[in-house]
């Protein structure tokens, strides 16, 4: 028997006979073993927190690892053993962290050790919990306090918009304003890390003020 034979890359050659019962010896036989070289394990930099409830994308995985011209990847659900996986669309993505593991080969090396890839899902803040103020009169002195109280136990930062449509925010919670009959609404969501939720509505109906009554004065009485 022969050891250690894969030690060291290269080409080796090695040589083999039969013996009979007799002790007479074949000639040799020439057996050719080639060692590849390990390949060395990839570099991967995580890709960057996504907000649950998003799709990510194949791509969005597989982009963790930079490539490399003849190079082929593999990619698995564990460390060591199983099968070689697809890399796929996620829909819907649920809070979490999920793991992936990689490796790499070329034609003329072995697959290396693995590599892990971690793919981190935030949770998405919940849309606001608001109140509508009730009707209010015009001129009724209004700031921007009286707006924020209107969000019930807010978890993340409070991002206030002009519209529902507008993606971006005010630089802070506007001051209503109620110098003119009608009904204004402000918009508002919440935002926790890189995660932003659905915006909510607030509702403010300013009613005008009844003009001074017309009076005339009562005559003399006795």
């Amino acid at each position: 028997a022969v050891s250690g034979l894969t030690a060291t890359a290269g080409t080796q050659k090695l040589y083999v006979t039969q013996m009979n019962a007799g002790g007479c010896e074949s000639p040799r036989s020439e057996v050719t073993l080639t060692v590849q070289t390990k390949a060395t394990a990839p570099v991967v930099t995580n890709p960057a927190p996504v907000c649950s409830g998003t799709n990510v994308t194949a791509a969005d995985i597989t982009s963790s690892v930079p490539t490399e011209a003849g190079t082929t990847y593999t990619w698995y659900n564990t460390a060591t053993g199983g099968s070689p996986i697809t890399i796929s669309n996620i829909t819907n993505i649920p809070a979490g962290v999920r793991e992936y593991y990689v490796s790499k080969k070329t034609a003329s090396t072995c697959e290396s050790d693995r590599v892990k890839v971690t793919l981190t899902i935030v949770a998405m803040p919940a849309t606001p919990t608001v109140t509508n103020f009730d009707d209010t009169c015009e001129n009724t002195p209004l700031t921007a306090s009286d707006l924020v109280n209107r969000v019930s136990n807010p978890t993340g930062t409070l991002k206030w918009y002009s519209s529902l449509a507008s993606t971006t925010p005010l630089a802070s919670a506007p001051t209503p304003v109620t110098t003119t009959a009608g009904t204004y609404t402000f918009f508002v969501s919440q935002q926790s890390g890189n995660c932003e939720s659905p915006k909510s509505t607030i509702t403010l109906r300013v009613v005008a003020t009844p003009p001074t009554p017309t009076v005339a004065n009562l005559d003399p009485v006795c």
